[in-house]
């Protein structure tokens, strides 16, 4: 399930954007305070962020200057400011599009789609087989076969979970911290040691060339990342990846 995140301190226009989220198949969340949207950041993988400029504790405009170069997900402002200002002004910090208030849901669900597939992701439907390279991965039916062995890799409960998590964040570097969340829950106790150990044995029994690996790619003192192109096919459940 691809996530959201909502950032507005109006919380009647926080409702409806969650309902309206919600019901086209995102996991939201939300918060109307920029510190806590970027710890919300920090905690979980985003595939997208609908921003409004006037906050509590400083501008829209802020948060982009500060998430947007370390962040791969598309930011689209929602704000009753409809000045050529502040649109330049976003929109040069990076923002990916700008909607003022009043709007209609249809109109903000066709940008969110065009965004999401600006971005590379498929919105809002899940698949559950991958095409990875040379690998295909069945998350339903919890398989990984090679092209270059006859017989299914079997992968321990934590390298499944660890394979899943890559997958379906493609091309984004996946932090220690948010790895260990993700795959360990609570049990997690920081220590990026045992993540190391496990991506090395991932990578023996999915790399074509587990010395020079090509899928799983490291991001030095920060953490991973899937690497593939950005052919995809949400219409019959499949992610192709080659």
């Amino acid at each position: 399930m691809q996530r959201v995140l909502i950032i507005e301190d109006d919380l009647a226009m926080q409702s409806f954007l969650k309902t309206l989220c919600e019901s086209a198949g995102f996991e939201v969340f939300h918060s109307d305070h920029i510190a806590e949207a970027k710890q919300l950041v920090k905690q979980h993988v985003m595939d997208l962020c609908l921003l409004d400029l006037g906050l509590p504790d400083g501008s829209g405009h802020d948060f982009i200057r500060e998430v947007k170069p370390e962040v791969e997900f598309p930011i689209i402002v929602i704000s009753a400011r409809d000045t050529d200002f502040d649109k330049i002004t976003a929109l040069d910090l990076g923002a990916d599009d700008y909607v003022a208030k009043p709007f209609s849901a249809g109109e903000l669900m066709a940008r969110i789609r065009v965004a999401l597939r600006r971005g590379g992701a498929v919105a809002p439907t899940e698949a559950t087989r991958y095409r990875v390279q040379h690998l295909e991965i069945d998350l339903e039916a919890r398989q990984v076969t090679s092209d270059h062995l006859e017989d299914a890799i079997h992968l321990t409960p934590i390298e499944f979970k660890l394979l899943e998590l890559l997958v379906k964040n493609p091309n984004k570097v996946l932090t220690y911290s948010l790895i260990g969340r993700e795959v360990w829950g609570n049990q997690f106790t920081g220590s990026t040691e045992k993540i190391r150990v496990h991506i090395a044995q991932l990578r023996q029994k999915i790399e074509a060339n587990p010395a020079t690996p090509t899928l799983i790619s490291n991001a030095p003192g920060v953490g991973y990342r899937l690497n593939h192109s950005t052919e995809l096919d949400a219409h019959c459940g499949h992610h192709d990846f080659s």
